[in-house]
């Protein structure tokens, strides 16, 4: 695992990275909340910048498909549609290339703040669930 020249490689950072990377190999939703600092949105560009697939530098990240990303900023203006668009975007990608060169990940960063939206923007993602 390559990591950003002066990157701490300290517990949070390393727990995250574990967390996503077993979600990510395996498929499965991942919701990952912690308290501000807690190396989360850190995680995410590290596992980006070493899931590469075939171009990957390590070999075992080279068996493992290209992770690519769709991301969606919550705040508190952001309505389902754009949920939507995003999951949309997502699947889309797997339309382009076969789904075994492609792995695409939704990255919502602060889902909290989609969480006091008037427009009540988190219902699609139950609906996303099912």
């Amino acid at each position: 695992m390559e990591l950003p020249e002066g990157t701490a490689w300290n517990r949070a950072l390393r727990n995250n990275i574990f967390v996503f990377l077993a979600c990510i190999i395996n498929r499965i939703a991942l919701f990952m909340c912690n308290k501000p600092g807690g190396s989360k949105s850190s995680a995410v560009p590290i596992l980006i910048n070493n899931l590469k697939g075939k171009m990957s530098k390590d070999s075992y990240f080279q068996t493992v498909p290209e992770l690519v990303t769709a991301s969606f900023q919550g705040s508190q203006s952001c309505t389902s549609e754009g949920i939507i668009k995003v999951f949309e975007r997502a699947d889309n990608y797997t339309l382009v290339k076969h789904c075994s060169e492609l792995l695409p990940v939704i990255v919502f960063d602060e889902i909290g703040l989609a969480e006091l939206s008037p427009y009540n923007p988190l219902k699609v993602l139950h609906a996303r669930g099912k």
